[in-house]
């Protein structure tokens, strides 16, 4: 939803399985695909979590995205959450929200979680955006933060 000087996104509920319901930002994201060298026709939704510093996709979706999940540009690496540690592989991802500019984060992959995981940390979102949480539960407002693009 387009909002003067940036976007909204609605706070949906998610099942986060065994009785988990909560409620959390869902964003529309076109990932670049290694595969084709461009950006899909149409996005994926990820969940924004505000609470992560890192964006995880599982190995599966990282697949579906069209990411070359064998070339040498990932570094494999341990990530730490709320379970434990888990291992992943890392690397550079140009992606692209709505109609802001295109801009690049840091993605990491891991075999380790649900299958269809899409969760965008604020790592490379929070530096190309003005995050304004409205409305605790309602939506979440991105404003392209053209000061930080400029330093």
């Amino acid at each position: 939803m387009t909002a003067k000087g940036g976007c909204k996104y609605p706070f949906r509920k998610i099942d986060g399985g065994k009785g988990d319901v909560h409620c959390d930002p869902v964003i529309a994201v076109k990932m670049r695909s290694d595969l084709e060298n461009k950006f899909p026709d149409e996005p994926t939704e990820f969940i924004f979590d505000s609470g992560s510093n890192i964006t995880v996709i599982s190995w599966m979706e990282a697949a579906r995205l069209g990411l070359d999940l064998n070339g040498d540009t990932w570094k494999p690496i341990q990530i730490e959450g709320v379970g434990g540690k888990i291992p992943a592989l890392l690397r550079d991802v140009q992606l692209k929200i709505n109609s802001f500019p295109p801009i690049v984060i840091r993605v990491h992959v891991s075999k380790e979680i649900p299958s269809d995981w899409r969760i965008l940390g604020l790592e490379g979102i929070i530096d190309a955006f003005t995050i304004i949480l409205h409305d605790y539960h309602t939506y979440v407002f991105l404003r392209e933060d053209v000061e930080q693009q400029q330093i």
